[in-house]
């Protein structure tokens, strides 16, 4: 599963970029666990990142349906 998670990042819609606010995203994985990965989001500000986060429904019915979501962590 892996490997498809990592594809699906490739892939991805790239909806955000032209979000109010949005600088950018980095997608990281522990070299001692690569198979997690961290994406981390970087915005002018909270309050933008959070209008944002309104319209990520539709965005994230895109993503592979056993893949885990962790909010802040």
């Amino acid at each position: 599963m892996e490997t498809e998670v990592k594809n699906a990042f490739i892939k991805r819609p790239k909806m955000v970029e032209n979000a109010t606010g949005y600088i950018k995203r980095d997608v990281i994985s522990p070299l001692d666990y690569p198979s997690e990965i961290h994406l981390i989001a970087y915005w002018r500000s909270v309050e933008e990142s959070e209008r944002h986060k309104l319209h990520l429904k539709s965005a994230h019915q895109l993503i592979l349906k056993r893949l885990k979501l962790v909010e802040h962590s």
